[in-house]
């Protein structure tokens, strides 16, 4: 299992002020639990799933989410 991957909760959101507002539209939130399902390949987006909601962020959008 790559280190990124499992149950984790949301620390904080930072970065990006439209990033970060759009991540919270999207429903997350501090103390939100999301399960970090991996990243596709050669890059790609990161998958994590949270209350019944898969959710493909990018690069950007993931560092903008300390878990």
């Amino acid at each position: 299992m790559n280190k990124i991957e499992g149950l984790k909760k949301v620390k904080a959101i930072t970065g990006d002020p439209l990033i970060c507002a759009r991540l919270r539209e999207l429903g997350l939130f501090i103390g939100q639990e999301v399960s970090v399902l991996g990243r596709a390949p050669f890059r790609g987006p990161y998958l994590i799933k949270y209350n019944n909601t898969v959710l493909a962020l990018r690069e950007e959008e993931f560092q903008c989410l300390s878990l």
